[in-house]
């Protein structure tokens, strides 16, 4: 908040939205729609001296989430490779789905919240309803794209 007074007297949490992590999106995005970029090995020792840094000095606090998400893929990316075919499968599967998951996580999170269940079951039930209705609206996602690429001739 020390960066941030406009968003104080608003008593908006800049970083409780997406706003305040639009550089990660961005990031995310970049690497998802550019194939040859890669993070060498300067950027993640910058990236590690700002999570270091930001961790001691306001100033530095809000360049945090980027170097973290950066010094987070790039493990990703190391141990990727490591895993087993099956395991590597269900998280490409996962990803795939991820912005449908995103979108129908919160919904669904408040139906269950509302059944008396133990947690287990609630993680359970909630797991099965985001992973099974996400899947069923990408499918029908990529058919309305079809749909609008052949018969509208839209390029989406």
């Amino acid at each position: 908040y020390v960066l941030f007074p406009f968003t104080e007297k608003l008593e908006i949490p800049l970083y409780g939205n997406f706003v305040g992590h639009m550089p990660e999106f961005l990031l995310g995005i970049g690497l998802a729609r550019i194939k040859e970029l890669e993070i060498n090995r300067k950027v993640l020792a910058g990236a590690l001296c700002v999570f270091i840094l930001s961790n001691f000095s306001s100033y530095v606090f809000p360049f945090s989430f980027l170097s973290v998400t950066l010094l987070m893929v790039s493990g990703v990316y190391v141990l990727i490779r490591k895993l087993p075919s099956e395991i590597y499968k269900s998280l490409t599967f996962i990803g795939s789905i991820s912005m449908f998951i995103f979108i129908i996580n919160s919904p669904v999170r408040n139906f269950v919240q509302g059944i008396n269940i133990t947690p287990l079951l609630m993680l359970i039930l909630f797991s099965v309803i985001v992973l099974v209705v996400s899947y069923i609206m990408s499918l029908l996602y990529c058919r309305i794209i079809v749909f609008l690429n052949t018969r509208l001739g839209l390029a989406l």
